[in-house]
């Protein structure tokens, strides 16, 4: 049956009375454009040239002769393509609290202590990561890692390389059209914020010493610098816990920790350690797991804290620890130096 919008004439097909699919996409096309007439109204200028596709989309659908008209899945398969494309033109978009605008060389920015930006609960960026740094650090690391001080942030940069921004966002892309990924488990801790939960995106620590800052802040962090005989394969590791991370600074003087975000996608929860991995994908050729892969793959390798098979500690993993194996899934947006107090 012809769709009938308040009974109000222009929302009828030319060949009314006459009934049929190509009438009710006129219909349809009409409503649309009337939603495109508000959407300028109310937006001004914001994506126009998606609106002119979108117009381009409405006005076959309002054609005088019916022939002519796509059919409603043609009209909905057309306007998500546009659509995606504009979400993904967004998504691409630097942070709006960056001061480099696109184009712009790299540059390391001074966050100011009173500077707030996404946090929980209104949190200054200094006041997140002070927390997160004390929060997340188990006392016997504390005592090893500080003696009878506490550790403390000194000082918080902030990269923006809209050249390692964008490879970042073309992997979140990727992985977010592999389709929805479960929840984390047990869920990451929540002085690490989960961004974007559809990919498994987190706020992740990763320790390195002074001397690798300056090409991880230019070049990004490279998976084809680890070593083979990493307990679980040749990637990129982080944690939850800022002692884990700091594992892996300078023992002496400042300790640097770069704050990275992180896309988990699809982990694999391993219980067995996994020398020599080069990539998720090979998980399925090794026949001596104890957690069978999931046919459609994985993206990342979880560790979880507990017993895990051929660790050299007799008590197992100690640190929760997170491994991705492809240096363009981690953008590492802060430089956090750690000193003792």
């Amino acid at each position: 049956m012809t769709t009938m919008v308040g009974t109000t004439p222009e929302f009828m097909a030319p060949e009314f009375p006459e009934s049929s699919t190509a009438s009710d996409v006129f219909s349809l096309g009409v409503v649309c454009a009337r939603l495109l007439d508000c959407w300028e109204q109310r937006f001004g200028q914001e994506l126009k040239d998606e609106r002119n596709l979108l117009r381009d989309v409405t006005g076959r659908m309002q054609s005088r002769d019916k022939d002519a008209r796509p059919t409603a899945v043609e009209s909905l398969e057309e306007v998500t393509k546009i659509l995606s494309a504009a979400q993904a033109s967004s998504d691409r978009s630097q942070p709006s609290y960056w001061q480099q605008l696109p184009g712009q060389p790299s540059a390391k920015v001074p966050v100011a202590r009173d500077e707030i930006l996404h946090w929980p609960a209104g949190q200054t960026t200094w006041g997140q990561f002070s927390a997160a740094l004390k929060q997340t650090m188990h006392d016997s690391c504390r005592q090893h890692q500080f003696g009878d001080c506490s550790p403390s942030v000194r000082s918080v940069e902030r990269l923006e390389n809209p050249m390692l921004w964008q490879r970042y966002c073309v992997a979140r892309e990727r992985m977010a059209s592999s389709g929805l990924a479960s929840p984390i488990n047990p869920p990451v801790r929540l002085e690490n914020p989960v961004i974007d939960s559809s990919c498994n995106e987190y706020w992740l620590w990763h320790g390195t010493r002074h001397h690798n800052v300056e090409a991880i802040l230019k070049e990004g962090l490279d998976e084809h610098l680890s070593l083979l005989d990493g307990l679980y394969g040749a990637g990129i590791y982080f944690s939850d816990e800022a002692c884990k991370a700091l594992q892996y600074s300078d023992a002496n003087g400042p300790r640097y920790l770069l704050l990275c975000r992180v896309l988990l996608g699809r982990p694999y929860y391993t219980r067995n350690i996994l020398k020599t991995l080069r990539s998720p994908k090979n998980l399925p050729e090794r026949g001596d797991l104890l957690q069978r892969p999931e046919a459609a793959g994985h993206d990342s390798v979880i560790v979880n804290a507990g017993p895990i098979q051929g660790h050299p500690n007799p008590n197992g993993q100690v640190h929760r620890e997170f491994v991705i194996f492809d240096g363009a899934c981690a953008y590492p947006e802060f430089v956090v130096s750690v000193d003792k107090v």
